[in-house]
């Protein structure tokens, strides 16, 4: 009576034991299943009111730019990658909002080899600033950034006003007016498409 009382006691706990895991497993990709939803993926990101931090690339013509040089004029910073197709589509609409608002520096952060990055933009015919950075670069980590196209206003002291996935000029638009009045759209984030994966994160 004993051993088969002994016998239930071990079965009950490895039932407690499989299910306690099972509970786990299911919370993590429930997890992981919102966190690459737009939604989750708009909460990705320095938090607004962070100043950014500072870093020195070279553009496609070989011209450096440090992020710090810019103060005293909004940025927008979008990280982008030749393999993200929405960055194809965006590219060419984010050249035509650059020449339309003059009060913004525009910088395309690639998440590829400057070979890469040559070829993008000769494909591309962008003439905005494409600054690549290899996948050793953490820049990405730094900014907490997981997927492309995502993007920052920043103000005129390079702090983050605004931030999220953008795929459309008219979504570059709404960021921009939160960087002006501080106020967020809720068509931001209902605008956007499913997130593509950053080349930079899959090379780890």
């Amino acid at each position: 009576m004993e051993g088969i009382w002994l016998i239930s006691y071990i079965v009950l706990w490895v039932l407690v034991l499989g299910l306690g895991l099972l509970v786990i497993l299911l919370y993590r990709q429930f997890g992981l299943m919102y966190l690459g939803t737009a939604e989750g993926v708009s909460r990705d990101g320095l938090e607004k009111g962070t100043r950014a931090p500072d870093f020195a690339l070279t553009d496609q013509h070989g011209t450096a730019h440090k992020l710090s040089s810019y103060r005293g004029q909004p940025v927008l910073l979008l990280f982008g990658s030749p393999h993200c197709s929405p960055c194809r589509t965006l590219l060419p609409q984010l050249q035509d909002w650059s020449m339309a608002r003059r009060d913004v520096k525009v910088l395309w952060l690639n998440a590829a080899s400057r070979e890469e990055s040559l070829k993008f933009v000769s494909d591309t015919g962008t003439g905005l600033p494409v600054l690549p950075f290899p996948p050793e670069n953490n820049i990405m980590e730094r900014f907490k950034v997981r997927v492309t196209p995502f993007m920052f206003m920043l103000d005129e002291q390079g702090v983050v006003r605004a931030k999220g996935l953008v795929n459309t000029r008219g979504g570059l638009d709404l960021y921009y007016q939160e960087l002006k009045t501080g106020k967020q759209e809720a068509q931001i984030i209902e605008s956007e498409p499913e997130p593509e994966p950053a080349v930079a994160q899959e090379a780890r």
